[in-house]
């Protein structure tokens, strides 16, 4: 699950990414699929997602890989 966790405590970068002896998930990202769908499985999964108090972000996306990039497009415009 695509997200923005919040690390504290000892971090260190590894070659896949970070670990950290503290971490909380900030923003879960879930992608919503084909637009032109009736009920879209991820506007599901992201009702369901609420119940941990995190802020679920829908992205209009088709792949996972199409997920990826939006979510760098929006970093670089940050």
């Amino acid at each position: 699950m695509p997200g923005r966790v919040l690390l504290w405590g000892t971090v260190v970068e590894c070659k896949l990414g970070w670990r950290a002896s503290h971490a909380y998930p900030e923003r879960i990202y879930v992608r919503s699929g084909a637009q032109d769908s009736p009920l879209l499985e991820g506007e599901k999964l992201a009702w369901a997602l609420t119940a941990y108090g995190v802020p679920v972000e829908l992205v209009a996306c088709e792949t996972l890989s199409d997920l990826a990039e939006a979510l760098a497009h929006e970093s670089e415009l940050a």
